[in-house]
């Protein structure tokens, strides 16, 4: 089915109080149905639950920031166990009977997490007129992995300056500053990162665990029991082993999350009772995904450097990711979605859409390829009386479509409308949706800026943040592609070498520069 009938039929779901787990096949189709969910049913709580930006038993760790997304996504769901996911920030009506959605993707939902225990006892509640107190609220802060620094920026660090406490804690879009008058929180505002000024009030603040696994005693010494026991007494003279022994942080040590638990869970495992619902060509890239950890950890295997510093020792498949069988079982149950209807005799149901009109001037100047559309309007309101809506970007393309139909229809003919409940019968409306395509059921028809003009007129414009646009996915890389470094320009890609830095490997990218100069 279309994109756009896809979240026209979760959002429906979602409207009669459903709970789904809606599995994409990438980050980007997660994405993009969450902007389509956001505007087709605001009311819903919507939660997203990223998978690792890094392969697979890899040397390096996730974003600190990602990292925090999933633990907020899972401690939510741990504190509400079969209930909804309701929240702050959730919209109008959202709580019993609206119901939710998890949005993850296929990458996500096969790798093990931390059990739900793990998020009962290291969660904490702010709330003006507390009396914690400064002093103790860093020490649990340093408990839970946070870092203390001189100016926080980052997710995961604190600092404190007399009676200001500045934290940044995961899943947080900001981070938060507390003023104290001795022991008691007097106030809790949102500030700046960059240029630390504050903002508006907050009436709470709800503090997290920065990480997956968390460095005290009991995990300690769980996991240097555990890697012995996997990889030999020899293995204790592992960089590794030795971080971990003294309480550091250790590049890609989260690639052995199972050592640090008593045992591990999945995220259906957090809602249980929830539908799940596989994006289409899903099981492609769960197909993919497997061999994908089967190839990086028989590479990982593979004889190495002879300095033990070096040596990497993965832990077996199974032990971070679910088998092939178990998978199967997980999603056996799964609502898959489809571009086609189904086959006469097979089970399944259509959601009702189809491909949207073929706009044969689509690109054309501007005065031809609106006489096209405004026919096709004519001739739904003359045919069927369905509502046309025109899906935009954003706001200049809106005002655009709306002055070249206006000649055709007469002023204000064109409604904008912020959803789908504002849509009428015969009418034509504006909504900015992001939709590449658009689509048609029985009772609307969608067509997009991209039918109309051949490309979107303006882009939506994103939030920019640290990393946000760094190189997540280094497989896409060949040797002797160029790329540009924001600092130093364009060179050469020469592929990924190991440098054993600060204390451990790291896998770096090579770049070369005119003249010979390398950058990792």
């Amino acid at each position: 089915m279309p994109d756009g009938v896809s979240m026209l039929a979760l959002s429906g779901w979602l409207g009669s109080g459903a709970r789904l787990v809606y599995v994409a096949r990438d980050d980007a189709r997660m994405m993009a149905m969450r902007d389509g969910l956001a505007r087709l049913t605001p009311q819903v709580e919507t939660h997203l639950f990223p998978a690792w930006d890094c392969l697979p038993f890899d040397r390096l760790s996730p974003q600190g920031a990602l990292v925090g997304q999933r633990v907020e996504t899972l401690a939510r769901l741990a504190e509400g166990g079969a209930g909804t996911l309701a929240g702050p920030g959730a919209g109008p009506g959202a709580g019993v009977g609206a119901g939710a959605v998890l949005l993850t993707t296929v990458n996500a939902v096969l790798q093990r997490v931390p059990p739900q225990s793990y998020f009962s006892e290291r969660s904490l509640v702010l709330v003006p007129g507390d009396s914690t107190g400064p002093a103790r609220l860093c020490d649990f802060l340093v408990g839970q992995g946070y870092l203390r620094t001189d100016t926080v920026r980052e997710t995961g660090e604190f600092a404190l300056r007399g009676g200001i406490l500045d934290i940044y804690p995961p899943g947080h879009g900001a981070p938060a500053r507390l003023d104290f008058f001795g022991d008691e929180l007097e106030t809790i505002r949102d500030f700046d990162a960059a240029t630390q000024r504050s903002g508006g009030p907050q009436d709470r603040l709800v503090l997290r665990p920065v990480a997956e696994f968390q460095l005290d005693e009991a995990s300690i010494e769980r996991f240097r029991t555990g890697y012995r026991a996997a990889f030999g007494a020899m293995a204790s003279r592992d960089a590794l082993y030795d971080s971990v022994t003294a309480g550091r942080m250790h590049p890609g040590m989260e690639h052995w999350l199972p050592l640090f638990h008593e045992e591990l869970a999945l995220l259906t495992d957090y809602c249980a009772d929830w539908q799940l619902v596989l994006d289409h060509e899903a099981d492609a890239a769960i197909a993919a995904r497997f061999a994908q950890i089967q190839d990086f950890h028989g590479a990982r295997q593979e004889p190495g450097d002879d300095d033990p510093d070096m040596a990497y020792r993965p832990l077996a498949t199974d032990r971070l990711y679910p088998a092939e069988a178990e998978a199967e079982t997980l999603l056996a149950n799964a609502v898959r979605m489809m571009p086609f209807a189904a086959p006469p005799g097979e089970e399944g149901s259509d959601a009702g859409g189809r491909a949207g009109q073929v706009i044969t001037r689509a690109g054309g100047s501007g005065s031809s390829v609106i006489v096209e559309v405004a026919q096709i309007i004519a001739a739904e309101r003359k045919a069927a009386n369905r509502p046309v809506l025109i899906a935009v970007a954003g706001e200049g393309a809106a005002v655009r479509i709306t002055e070249l139909l206006d000649p055709h229809f007469g002023a204000g003919a064109s409604v904008r409308v912020s959803g789908l409940d504002h849509i009428e019968p015969g009418g034509v409306f504006i909504m900015e949706w992001l939709l590449d395509h658009g689509f048609q059921t029985d009772g609307l028809l969608v067509i997009t800026e991209t039918d109309i003009f051949g490309q979107r007129l303006s882009r939506p414009r994103a939030r920019r943040g640290r990393g946000e646009d760094f190189l997540r996915e280094v497989s896409a890389l060949e040797e002797g592609d160029l790329v540009v470094h924001a600092e130093h320009g364009i060179g050469r890609y020469e592929g990924l070498i190991i440098i054993n830095s600060s204390g451990g490997p790291h896998d770096c990218l090579q770049l070369v520069y005119s003249g010979g100069d390398k950058l990792y």
